[in-house]
């Protein structure tokens, strides 16, 4: 619903959103292009598909995933940040941070289950990588217990609400 105000006050108005908020479009980071799970052969198919974007979240959470990162690796000179959507465990995400590390990864999105937030503290301490929060935070409330746990946080407006939300 926020966002089709958001967008509805734009059109009534005749300005872009960005403009509204007053935001330089040119200053926006850049947004990466996901790749979703499936057989090696087809991600590395899919980032051949993916050339012309910059970032590549790359989804994980398999047996093979730095078998996964290192096929991408050979078929992209992208940016990759990898998300385990919290299919890790406290240990498996320290031992990948460094296979990833070593593979160009920029950093790893939510390797473990949001309910396993007090172990991500010792897991932030141990990584190779930054680690970044998303099934953990969905609200402003969500914020203060993952200090100190998390690098940082990816926001995605619907999930948190829209733009008053984020």
């Amino acid at each position: 619903l926020d966002l089709a105000i958001h967008d509805w006050a734009g059109k009534r108005i005749g300005l872009p959103l960005h403009r509204i908020l007053g935001l330089d479009p040119g200053r926006m980071p850049l947004s990466s292009f996901t790749i979703g799970i499936d057989t090696t052969e087809r991600m590395v198919e899919k980032t051949r598909e993916a050339a012309p974007f910059p970032i590549l979240k790359v989804k994980l959470g398999t047996g093979r995933d730095i078998e996964i990162v290192r096929a991408l690796r050979g078929a992209s000179a992208a940016a990759i940040r990898v998300d385990a959507n919290g299919a890790w465990t406290a240990e498996e995400t320290v031992e990948k941070s460094r296979a990833l590390r070593d593979l160009g990864v920029e950093f790893i999105e939510q390797p473990l289950p949001p309910e396993h937030t007090a172990e991500m503290e010792e897991v932030r301490r141990r990584s190779a990588l930054p680690l970044y929060a998303d099934e953990s935070a969905v609200t402003a409330a969500d914020v203060p217990r993952l200090a100190g746990r998390f690098d940082g946080i990816v926001i995605k407006l619907v999930k948190c609400g829209g733009i008053l939300g984020a």
